[in-house]
């Protein structure tokens, strides 16, 4: 069966097997929708004011690279969510080498319309 065959594709045989015997068309219906929970729906869109700003630090050899202001923010939906992944990302990776901090800089930054229902 050839690739694509449930979509009124048509079987090819090497025609080794099938001498001069014409294909035969498997379907000629398209495919219906099989589990419909699984149709594109867009999430609710939920408040994450509280984020945490990664950049590099001054004169960091890395921003030769990424440029002197590159910046990186991630979003969360509560302040606790926050406070654990900073503590996460700012701990000395067990793979690091010895006596090398980690190189980034952390800050906590927040959206206050949002963390006050403005």
């Amino acid at each position: 069966m050839s690739r694509g065959a449930a979509h009124g594709a048509v079987s090819e045989a090497p025609e080794s097997i099938t001498g001069s015997v014409p294909a035969i068309p498997l379907s000629f219906e398209p495919m219906g929708i099989a589990n419909a929970q699984n149709l594109v729906r867009t999430p609710p869109v939920l408040p994450r004011p509280y984020g945490i700003r990664v950049r590099l630090p001054t004169g960091d050899p890395f921003s030769k690279l990424l440029g002197a202001d590159w910046q990186k923010t991630h979003w969360f939906y509560t302040a606790a969510e926050r406070d654990r992944a900073l503590e996460e990302m700012s701990r000395r990776h067990e793979y690091s080498r010895i006596g090398d901090p980690p190189a980034l800089v952390f800050e906590k930054v927040e959206k206050l319309a949002e963390s006050r229902n403005f």
